[in-house]
């Protein structure tokens, strides 16, 4: 009885006497985008196919994305830097994801 007077009576508090949320502070200073940044070549220039995803970072400045064209897909590395793009592989069957190992 005494659980369901208790259950009853928090149930019934108004929203503004709940307790007040503290706003956290973040000590960490939040900095601007790196320069380099600017300086990325985009958007990627696809050599064959369809872009269909970027697949992770191989490096600060490379990423591996995969295109696809009708049943077979590349895996092609991208430095941002440069705007090239390398070929690293061919899959005659579709790349749904890939996994980068350090």
């Amino acid at each position: 009885m005494l659980f369901l007077f208790t259950l009853l009576l928090t149930g019934c508090v108004k929203n503004d006497q709940q307790k007040k949320k503290i706003p956290v502070t973040n000590e960490r200073t939040i900095h601007p985008p790196s320069s380099q940044v600017s300086k990325w070549k985009l958007p990627i220039s696809v050599p064959e196919g369809d872009f269909y995803r970027i697949a992770g970072w191989l490096s600060n400045n490379m990423i591996l994305y995969i295109t696809n064209l009708q049943q077979t897909s590349n895996l092609y590395s991208y430095n941002l830097l440069s705007g090239k793009s390398q070929f690293i592989y061919h899959s005659d069957q579709p790349i749904v994801t890939v996994q980068i190992s350090p």
